[in-house]
């Protein structure tokens, strides 16, 4: 989904989640959302997988595997649950927002931009702090977290610089944010690949860096 109007103070539900939503709409050119009215679903691309598609490519463990399989069950079991309307309009906090990269990269530059920040500067500090790092304990993969963002970690998830943070998403998706150079970026995809062998967003990232 492309950026754009309306704004995306239409956000507001009974969770709560207003105040965010009143700050993404003070970014000039951002339209994310935690659920999709039916008048944008023309706009929504379809989510598809490759044909050898599989979750968790750096787990072993058999056992641990069908954990990783239930708990991500709405990207194994049925291609077409997140394309349906329940799942596009659910709200999810976890997985519903829906916005494009071009959003999503404004977005993580305010966050870095030091003279216009988008939340305090000691709150994104603390947000951005390691609290904490290893293999993750379901999936085996390298990580570095801080409150609700992950960090740059051995593995290069978030390019050449070292106090890179963001998230990733499953198939490939990468957004973030490099502090010093105060750049938000975003690679939104509708195919979703395997991690170890999807090299696309890593690809953008490194040729990102050469160009600053």
């Amino acid at each position: 989904m492309s950026a754009g109007p309306p704004p995306v103070r239409e956000m507001r539900t009974a969770a709560g989640f207003a105040p965010v939503a009143e700050a993404f709409a003070e970014v000039p050119g951002v339209d994310l959302r935690l659920r999709t009215p039916d008048r944008l679903a023309g706009r929504m691309a379809r989510i598809v997988r490759e044909p050898d598609y599989r979750l968790s490519t750096f787990l072993r463990d058999p056992s641990r595997r069908r954990i990783v399989e239930r708990m991500y069950r709405v990207l194994t079991d049925d291609p077409e649950l997140v394309n349906s309307r329940a799942y596009r309009t659910s709200g999810s906090p976890a997985g519903g927002g829906v916005g494009g990269a071009g959003s999503m990269a404004r977005t993580y530059g305010r966050l870095a931009d030091r003279s216009d920040p988008l939340v305090p500067a000691p709150a994104l500090a603390a947000a951005t702090r390691t609290h904490s790092e290893g293999l993750d304990a379901v999936n085996d993969r390298p990580l570095r977290f801080g409150l609700g963002y992950e960090l740059a970690d051995p593995i290069g998830t978030y390019g050449p610089v070292a106090e890179a943070f963001g998230h990733s998403g499953a198939g490939g998706g990468r957004h973030g944010a490099w502090p010093e150079h105060e750049l938000g970026f975003s690679f939104v995809t509708n195919e979703l690949r395997s991690e170890d062998t999807d090299t696309r967003a890593a690809r953008l990232l490194e040729t990102l860096h050469t160009c600053l």
